[in-house]
């Protein structure tokens, strides 16, 4: 009879592990305050740790957009890394209105750079804005953006991502950049 209590509570346990894996995302998510029914994931990718991570954007509480950068460790459970704004000062100032838009969150990658038959190591800057606040579709002249960096736009109705890769660090405020050019309302 204990023999068999122990191996339903292992039974138990072990199906327990499995649901909380399966859903870790959502836990890691509702865990620091924000509504995990609102997932989007922006962009996925490869960390220079070799694990998988995303980009998302999740509404709080009170509908606030947050940026989240999340990975999956060795194990296969999801942990938030960093969120923009940070929900530490959403769930400290009850709430606090961040209507700023886009939200910005920016990581960096390691790769190789390839010239002819050397290959040297280099880190690209990434960066994504996220805002649901665009009054027509979001173009950029090829006169405003540098030769070195990339910018990809995705648009639907009035929400958008703007992602940028660079091989160096880049100070843009979208916001304003967005603003001159009559793209968002304020």
């Amino acid at each position: 009879m204990k023999r068999r209590s122990f191996l339903l509570l292992i039974g138990f346990f072990v199906f327990c592990v499995f649901i909380y894996k399966m859903n870790s995302l959502y836990f890691s998510i509702w865990r620091i305050g924000l509504m995990p029914r609102s997932i989007k994931t922006l962009r996925s990718g490869i960390s220079a740790n070799q694990n998988e991570f995303k980009i998302i954007a999740v509404e709080s509480k009170n509908k606030n957009i947050v940026l989240a950068m999340v990975e999956k460790n060795k194990l296969g459970f999801w942990k938030v890394l960093y969120t923009s704004p940070d929900v530490k000062l959403l769930n400290y100032d009850g709430e606090k209105e961040f209507t700023k838009q886009p939200l910005e969150i920016s990581w960096m990658t390691p790769t190789l750079k390839i010239d002819g038959n050397k290959a040297s190591p280099i880190m690209i800057f990434n960066y994504i804005y996220y805002g649901r606040n665009a009054i027509k579709p979001i173009e950029f002249d090829k006169e405003q953006i540098p030769e070195n960096i990339k910018v990809e736009i995705s648009q639907m109705q009035n929400e958008y991502i703007i992602y940028i890769a660079s091989e160096e660090t880049i100070n843009l405020d979208m916001q304003d950049i967005l603003l001159r050019l009559k793209c968002i309302k304020e």
